[in-house]
């Protein structure tokens, strides 16, 4: 039996990945304060990064 990945709203995501770009936390740190996991959270980052090349951190 396979599960579905968990839906998240693009502003949880968002904010995710800006906590990381911005504010310069590891994705451990961000996965923490969101219930997250660090994987998610790095996923989500280099996403961003491939729609939106001028994204740094």
């Amino acid at each position: 039996m396979s599960k579905k990945p968990a839906k998240y709203s693009p502003e949880l995501r968002a904010e995710a990945v800006r906590s990381v770009v911005e504010g310069r936390r590891t994705y451990a740190e961000v996965a923490r304060d969101f219930g997250l996991v660090a994987e998610t959270v790095r996923n989500w980052v280099i996403a961003e990064k491939k729609r939106n090349p001028g994204v740094t951190g």
